[in-house]
């Protein structure tokens, strides 16, 4: 601020202050004749107010305003600074408080959790914000020896802690999970025969990828702190779910609570989506997109955008995925193209999420497989199809791109997002329909074919339980859930995994419905063998196409979560090709490849899920 100095001698002239002024960065005042004066003076309709005002005066009025707004300026930064600083100590207070009082209720892990993520978002935006994290980022970023060594130091604790949780944990304790381990012996097996240029595959994203995989399953599995968060965080996912029947209540009344599917799936979408417009603007999914991205970049070595939009894909769908990594995309190699779309099939979105779990999905596992099938994808993209050529900005593996928001304020995202619902919404709808209509018009015709040669129950279902039955014992289901367990996994490839899940939301209930038969003391009941329909004999009731065991329900929910379909497909090749012409050829040549391993990628997760459960 300019200091404007007096004596009892000497005053300076209003020239010499706006030089002053000037010289400080701040802009001349308006001259008498200036248009900024004239509108000064045409907006004055005090008719007290003298016309002429002279040069003098204005001069000085809008000095004064000039110097009130500077002050006003640092000021406000200084309040700011001071609120801020309050809000953390009485935080800091309650947070200590409530840990006094509670901690050792359940209760207390919630505030733990959002604690953390919340303190975690700070420091991301501190690093990038204030120059001294900055410089401290910068310095370790650029020590690639280090690094180096730091990544050798990881790889083997990853090695030793697969190889000795493996005897621990399954040979000793549950040898017979060890059937999971042919399935992934497969997976690997097709991709190496298979693969585009098998003598240039680098093994060390296949094999960080792989084992990155098996430490978050063992911790997510069996070690019973990350195990709570993960259920905390389904119960959280739960709520969210609860909360959108109040609007779903709101909107159709008695249709909602007595009707199905598209009564439920509208408000779940509407509700969901604006939430997680309004964390992206709030800044809090980029700070968790920046964390895990930088994670899964170290110990894979995937390249900025492989590595972000394997993390984005956890938590958002395949096409905003892709817009966060737009930057990057004018220079992606075929190898990170093959891999971007792979990724984006490998995992599922919140919102659809959301409606997994209105299904009776558990939501602990369906986050536990998006997560765990990140890395997977990574891994088995690059053994399907390996680097052949260096990223020109291969030395920058550790950046990621800026927090941007397309929003305006909360109350834009929130709407944004709510207006962004209904075409997804519709698109689901529109799609779940027609499969469906066109799955009851193929067992028609199949059923037709079959009884012309006597063949009872010839349909698309009854196909798959054989074609994939070899796949769902090698993924560890239990021996007699085996053809259920395939017609499921059938769907999943040959249709969507929205109606695989709805499949296999409704054998849960079966199972509910039975065990509470036995738990009243029935013990009454018969199978029939060809429909697998389960007579209850008490309650004179028939459980339609009957039920699997928990662990087989646990592991066909990690197999089913994926993308991996041919409506998928489409979508990415019509984003692709938008965002990228000129690797068209290459999205074409490599589009079905990523579908199959968004397939892969969730089976392996499954596989390695089936090694811990018991």
């Amino acid at each position: 601020m300019a200091q404007v100095k007096q004596n009892d001698d000497v005053t300076q002239s209003p020239h010499a202050v706006e030089l002053q002024l000037m010289a400080d960065g701040i802009p001349p005042a308006p001259s008498s004749d200036s248009p900024e004066l004239e509108r000064l003076s045409d907006s004055d309709d005090d008719e007290s107010a003298p016309q002429d005002v002279s040069t003098c005066c204005a001069k000085w009025y809008f000095l004064r305003r000039r110097l009130y707004r500077k002050l006003t300026e640092k000021l406000n930064g200084c309040l700011r600074a001071g609120i801020l600083v309050l809000c953390l100590c009485l935080f800091m207070a309650y947070f200590s408080y409530a840990m006094y009082r509670h901690h050792d209720s359940s209760s207390i892990v919630g505030l733990v959790v959002i604690t953390v993520i919340a303190s975690t978002v700070l420091v991301v935006r501190g690093v990038s914000r204030y120059e001294p994290l900055a410089r401290i980022n910068k310095f370790f970023m650029s020590h690639s020896r280090a690094s180096r060594n730091l990544k050798r130091c990881v790889t083997f604790a990853c090695v030793t802690t697969t190889c000795v949780t493996l005897v621990t944990e399954v040979i000793l304790v549950r040898p017979e999970n060890l059937v999971s381990l042919t399935g992934i012996a497969a997976i690997f097996l097709i991709f190496l025969m298979t693969s585009t240029h098998p003598h240039m595959i680098s093994w060390q994203p296949v094999l960080s990828g792989f084992f990155l995989q098996y430490v978050l399953a063992l911790a997510i599995l069996r070690v019973p702190a990350v195990h709570s968060v993960f259920l905390w965080c389904g119960d959280v996912i739960t709520l969210l779910v609860t909360f959108s029947k109040k609007g779903g209540e709101f909107i159709f009344g008695d249709l909602y609570r007595n009707n199905g599917f598209i009564f439920h799936f509208i408000p779940l979408v509407a509700f969901i989506i604006p939430l997680l417009a309004i964390l992206e603007h709030l800044g809090v999914l980029d700070a968790l997109l920046k964390i895990v991205g930088r994670f899964l970049a170290f110990c894979t070595g995937a390249s900025p955008p492989e590595a972000l939009n394997a993390s984005a894909n956890i938590f958002m769908g395949p096409i905003d995925s892709i817009m966060i990594i737009r930057p990057y995309l004018k220079d992606v190699t075929p190898s990170e193209l093959h891999c971007l779309m792979a990724n984006g099939m490998s995992t599922v979105t919140g919102s659809i999420m959301g409606v997994y779990i209105a299904f009776g999905i558990s939501p602990d596992h369906l986050l536990a497989a998006s997560v765990m099938s990140a890395p997977a994808a990574l891994a088995v993209a690059k053994l399907a199809v390996p680097e052949t050529r260096r990223r020109k900005d291969d030395g920058v593996a550790g950046e990621m791109l800026s927090h941007t928001t397309r929003y305006r304020s909360v109350m834009d995202a929130a709407s944004s997002g709510a207006i962004a619902s209904l075409a997804l919404a519709g698109a689901v709808i529109a799609n779940v329909t027609a499969v469906s209509s066109f799955i009851e018009m193929t067992n028609a015709c199949l059923r037709w074919l079959g009884g012309l040669v006597d063949i009872r129950d010839f349909t698309l279902q009854r196909i798959c339980s054989y074609l994939f039955y070899p796949l769902a014992l090698a993924l560890g289901v239990d021996s007699r859930d085996g053809r259920t367990v395939a017609e499921l996994l059938g769907i999943k490839v040959f249709i969507n995994e929205v109606i695989a899940y709805a499949k296999l939301g409704e054998y849960k209930v079966n199972r509910l419905k039975f065990d509470d038969y036995l738990s009243r003391n029935f013990t009454e009941w018969s199978v029939d063998d060809m429909t697998r329909d389960v007579f209850l004999t008490g309650w004179n009731e028939t459980l339609k196409e009957g039920f699997i065991s928990v662990r087989s329900e646990i592991i066909t929910t990690y197999a089913l979560c994926g993308f991996a379909n041919f409506v998928s497909v489409g979508i990415i090749i019509g984003c692709y090709i938008v965002l990228v012409p000129h690797r068209k050829m290459v999205v074409f040549q490599y589009v079905l490849r990523s579908m199959f391993v968004g397939h892969c990628a969730s089976f392996l997760t499954a596989c390695i899920a089936g090694m811990f459960l018991s």
